[in-house]
């Protein structure tokens, strides 16, 4: 992943009761919540995928269209060690996928795979945490998202998030049990000298608490859940035994689940768990006297997981696998474990290399515009000193004969001044023009190929050709009908890749996109041009060239001397 100076993320926890959304501002690898909100997926009505889309795109308003980073629930990926010591980390090879994929026991469906490497243990000579997904299951998943125009960038799973964020959170802890408690799912990992060993899921969570409180007929389900939030439930003779038997079934599996990891078959779950410290979070951390309850049958082993002890913003429990993605996505972590497809991979890529090259694009727009400046005080003071010495001149003179010798001096300025800024204008549209042009690149997947003015490109061109390429009604450059100056125009060539009747689509959706845009005065394409054609047949596969005329909006020629400009 990639670090910048400033960084924004939008963070969607999906879970099966709530959507946890956080904003991130990260300065410096500094992370800093900057909102979060909430939404109850049974209180809000959200039945279908495309509404959840519609509820986290309206969450966040204006800034929706900043990256955004999901967490999934763990089914939609499997993550364990595998030892693979013959391959490196970042080893994306088919071999490593098919060996990957026959460990883990997927079929040869379209998978996405991410890995890290571990120190040895136990066994294990090469360990590496490996994370894979089945595309089609993430497609189902983020599709209705891309529908809302949301830009996700980064993806990964619950246990996955929960270790980036253990291990920024707590970095010398070397063994301990993470736990999210959510409504109806839980998720258990166990860290293991400090990394990752084992993550599960088991189909429980805290509305099973909520069930055994709720009396039909007394109270409304959520009126009984509430209850669970705002006071402690275990102190109550009514409720406090049968909310404790609950908690303590379920505090019954989770043990169960980390005695297994464990195999000591001579010794009980607890004494197998022994002193492991066990971490709780998730949207049921919450209930209150909860950690009480559990330590009272475990002996203090039980805590929250929070990111510091001042509960400011989007640092309860709740909001830890947010802060865990928001660490791996933004680079920050260094446990990878990234699900997002590779359609997604490719179309954050090349906006990435699309912003770099804009921003050197206008680095290189501002050092030209620093030269131009010093040059235009220079030539500003040469005329002021050339003004001040006709000033003396007019004083011998009578002033007809001072206005004529000013006049003519001017003209010979003039001559020697307009090709120099000339063609330094001339080279500042070719720049915002190209860098109109790297705008729509970022939307569409071409080439270019040339990019030249209208003059230099239809240099030594027959007549008849040139008449070919314009078309009857262009045979003439275009002009100011006000002023009868000449428009400024360039001639891009583009490749556009694909079949041609994907091409033709393509460079219809360029051109049109480049209309819509006020600079240009028109757009056009050239036909029948054979170079273009030779380099179409240059290509491989069903790449082709074509050539675009780009007229400027506005008047590009000028005069120094008053003059109307003479056509070519």
């Amino acid at each position: 992943m990639f670090q910048t100076g400033k960084q924004t993320w939008i963070v969607v926890d999906i879970g099966s009761r709530w959507i946890k959304c956080v904003r991130y501002v990260i300065r410096r690898g500094l992370v800093e919540a900057s909102g979060c909100q909430k939404i109850d997926i049974q209180e809000e009505g959200l039945l279908s995928a495309e509404e959840i889309g519609e509820a986290i795109r309206k969450a966040f308003g204006p800034v929706a269209g900043e990256p955004l980073a999901l967490v999934l629930p763990n089914d939609a990926a499997v993550s364990q060690v595998m030892d693979l010591p013959e391959y490196s980390p970042d080893d994306r090879s088919s071999q490593f996928e098919e060996e990957v994929l026959d460990l883990i026991g997927l079929s040869r469906a379209r998978c996405v795979y991410d890995s890290t490497k571990l120190k040895a243990f136990g066994g294990y000579r090469d360990p590496k945490w490996i994370t894979v997904a089945k595309e089609e299951t993430l497609s189902r998943r983020i599709s209705p998202l891309l529908g809302q125009g949301l830009r996700v960038e980064a993806a990964t799973t619950t246990g996955n998030a929960l270790v980036a964020a253990f291990k920024e959170i707590h970095p010398k802890v070397e063994d301990a049990c993470l736990v999210d408690l959510g409504a109806t799912q839980s998720t258990i990992v166990r860290i293991q000298d400090g990394q990752p060993v084992q993550v599960a899921t088991f189909a429980e969570g805290g509305e099973k608490w909520t069930e055994a409180l709720h009396e039909p007929g007394t109270e409304a389900f959520d009126e009984a859940e509430a209850r669970l939030f705002q006071s402690d439930l275990f102190a109550k003779p009514e409720e406090g035994p049968v909310l404790r038997a609950a908690v303590e079934a379920w505090r019954s599996r989770v043990s169960e689940q980390i005695g297994e990891w464990f195999k000591d078959a001579d010794a009980t779950v607890d004494e197998q768990v022994g002193d492991v410290q066990i971490f709780l979070l998730g949207g049921y951390s919450a209930v209150k006297g909860l950690i009480g309850a559990l330590n009272g049958s475990t002996g203090g082993r039980w805590c929250a997981l929070e990111h510091n002890a001042s509960q400011t913003e989007g640092t309860a429990p709740i909001w830890t696998p947010a802060y865990g993605a928001v660490l791996m996505a933004a680079g920050i972590s260094r446990h990878k474990a990234s699900i997002l497809p590779r359609s997604l991979v490719k179309m954050r890529q090349r906006r990435l290399n699309s912003d770099r090259l804009r921003k050197s694009t206008v680095y290189l727009f501002l050092v030209l515009a620093v030269f131009l400046i010093g040059a235009i005080f220079k030539q500003r003071a040469r005329l002021d000193s050339l003004t001040t010495a006709n000033q003396q001149a007019r004083a011998t003179l009578s002033e007809i004969e001072a206005a004529a010798a000013l006049l003519e001096q001017r003209d010979v300025l003039a001559e020697r001044i307009e090709p120099i800024v000339g063609a330094q204008l001339n080279s500042i549209h070719s720049l915002a023009t190209f860098g109109k042009l790297l705008q729509v690149q970022r939307d569409f997947d071409f080439t270019v190929t040339r990019f030249s003015d209208r003059r230099t490109y239809f240099r030594g061109m027959d007549a008849r050709a040139r008449m070919d390429a314009l078309g009857e009604s262009e045979q003439d450059e275009p002009t100011n009908q006000s002023s009868q100056r000449r428009t400024q125009a360039f001639v891009v060539e583009l490749m556009v890749r694909g079949s041609q009747s994907e091409r033709l689509q393509a460079l219809g959706q360029i051109v049109g996109s480049l209309r819509e845009d006020s600079y240009f005065l028109n757009v056009d394409r050239l036909v029948g041009l054979q170079f273009t054609e030779e380099r179409s047949k240059e290509t491989t596969g069903g790449d082709a060239v074509y050539a675009l005329l780009l007229t400027l909006a506005e008047e590009q020629p000028f005069s120094l001397r008053g003059e109307e400009t003479e056509n070519e």
